[in-house]
């Protein structure tokens, strides 16, 4: 398992060991947090920074089955993330998302999404209604949306997914 310490250089690095990895876990990684000044996100996570490392990595990291970006404050996840496919679980737990992500639905093999703590406020979102049919556990406490509402946007999308608190 790779975890993010200190540097997220240290992904990018271990060009040879890519293939091997299946499970990224860059929980609360301070790396993230942008150092510009000019960025309207100084101080917290910058979702420019993780594009940057997803896209040059994702290509070799083909044996990817778990990623963990819980606890860093993200708005938004990078498109390019969505082009692992081997991804069987993701982790955005306690993240400030306002809404599932839309390309989650790209993830054929996605088993498990953890929406924990975040501040998904609508179960309208398109996401809900696109979920991968592989897809068996969504856990989305800790929400302003209602469970009972999430779980009916699910059922409607025609989800077998688990919708748990």
């Amino acid at each position: 398992m790779i975890r993010c310490v200190r540097s997220i250089r240290l992904l990018a690095q271990a060009s040879t060991q890519l293939e091997a990895v299946e499970t990224l876990d860059l929980r609360a990684c301070e790396a993230l947090q942008c150092r510009s000044m000019m960025c309207s996100k100084f101080g917290s996570a910058c979702v420019c920074k993780l594009s940057r490392v997803v896209e040059q990595c994702a290509p070799r990291l083909t044996a990817l089955r778990t990623l963990v970006l819980a606890d860093n404050e993200l708005t938004m996840v990078p498109d390019s993330l969505w082009g692992i496919a081997s991804l069987e679980a993701v982790d955005l737990s306690g993240n400030i998302l306002e809404r599932v992500p839309g390309g989650v639905a790209s993830l054929a093999n996605l088993r498990s999404l953890n929406l924990r703590a975040n501040r998904i406020c609508t179960a309208d979102a398109a996401g809900l209604e696109s979920l991968p049919p592989t897809l068996r556990t969504l856990r989305v406490g800790g929400n302003p949306a209602a469970l009972k509402e999430l779980q009916a946007r699910c059922a409607e999308g025609g989800s077998s997914a688990a919708v748990i608190n």
